[in-house]
This record gives C-alpha cells, sequence and structure tokens, in this order.
C-alpha cells in the first residue's frame, strides 16, 4: 500500500486537506512526479487535481513567473499554475487570482492550505543538508536529517517517506540518531 491510501479522507471518500494528506503527496511527488486526487475543501465543492513536480526535458521560455521545478497545480475545468518550492505559506487570494477568482475567498483559502502544505513537505525533500540512517526493522529506516529548518526525523520504508517527527520512536533513539548526525556533520568539516 503506498502512502497515498493514509490521505485524510471525508465519509465519500474524498481527499481533505491535512497533514497526512501533504506528507502523502509530497512522498509521491518526490518518486513519481505527479498526483491525482479527487479533492474537497469540506465547504461542498468537490475539484479533481493534478499535482506535478519535476518536469522532465522542459523546453522554451516560460511567462509569468513559472519555472520547471514549481509545484503545478492544475484544477480541471478551472486551470493551473506552477507555485514555487518554499517553506513558507501562500495566500487564498493570490491563489484565486492565478485561476482566474474563480473560487471565492473560503475554497481558495483551503486551496491555499493545500497548496502550502505540499510546499512545505517538497522543500523539506529537496533541501536536506545532511543525513544519518538508523534501521527500525527489516524493512523501515530512522532518518535524522539536517534542514534549513533545523533537525527533522523521518522513517522511510520500502523507499517511500512514511512519518514526518516519529511518533513512535523513542526520545532516547532520537537522541542517538542527532548524535550520530552531530558527529557526522563534524568530521566533514574537520
Amino acid at each position: 500500500m503506498t502512502d497515498l491510501a493514509y490521505m485524510d479522507r471525508d465519509s465519500w471518500n474524498e481527499i481533505l486537506n491535512g497533514e497526512r494528506t501533504y506528507i502523502a503527496i509530497a512522498n509521491e511527488l518526490a518518486a513519481n512526479g505527479t498526483v491525482f486526487i479527487g479533492w474537497t475543501d469540506g465547504l461542498h465543492s468537490h475539484f479533481d487535481i493534478l499535482l506535478t513536480a519535476h518536469v522532465t526535458l522542459p523546453q522554451g521560455h516560460f511567462q509569468r513567473g513559472i519555472k520547471p521545478h514549481d509545484l503545478f497545480v492544475s484544477v480541471m475545468s478551472v486551470g493551473a499554475f506552477g507555485f514555487e518550492i518554499l517553506d513558507a505559506d501562500v495566500d487564498g487570494g493570490y491563489v484565486d487570482e492565478k485561476f482566474g477568482k474563480f473560487f471565492g475567498t473560503a475554497t481558495a483559502d483551503q486551496i491555499a492550505h493545500l497548496i502550502s502544505g505540499v510546499r512545505r513537505k517538497l522543500w523539506d525533500h529537496r533541501n536536506i543538508q545532511e543525513m544519518t540512517i538508523g534501521r527500525l526493522t527489516h524493512d523501515t529506516v530512522h532518518v535524522c536529517a539536517l534542514t534549513p529548518n533545523g533537525i527533522k526525523h523521518f522513517h522511510r520504508r520500502e523507499g517511500h517517506w512514511q512519518k514526518f517527527d516519529c511518533e513512535g520512536c523513542t526520545d532516547k533513539f532520537k537522541e542517538d540518531a542527532e548524535k550520530d548526525l552531530h558527529e557526522k556533520i563534524a568530521k566533514k568539516g574537520e
């Protein structure tokens, strides 16, 4: 089962905003480049959304400020735009403007939360500066990584990021992993 199976969902199986959704989408984008979801804002609106990252073979010149390494969000029958992958929130008004003022404030704010959450998780994927890995089980490893936002702990299972913040790891395990990471960084500086 992939990370996508663990996304937040409503009673109709529509994808909702939430930490598990952002993590699952970012993991899949990092691994395979695209995700297509049936998403709801929780306010009775449904949209089919295609998210794309890691565009291969970009050609020509790009306008409107988009770059080939952006997070591209395509809302079917509405429009598409590329959002820079940053560790920052995008404003609902900005999102609504980029999609032709189609959504209205409440829905645009929810789409902005989706974009912001996925961008933050992709930012972590792209900006790991150093890491150490410790085996938890035969198919799961604990990753202690230095990012621009400090030390982050992840689980990686069968090639996919599983859990951010490692709810199941003991404090001692995390402390040992951080000690190993600091030692690795110190050795590189020698």
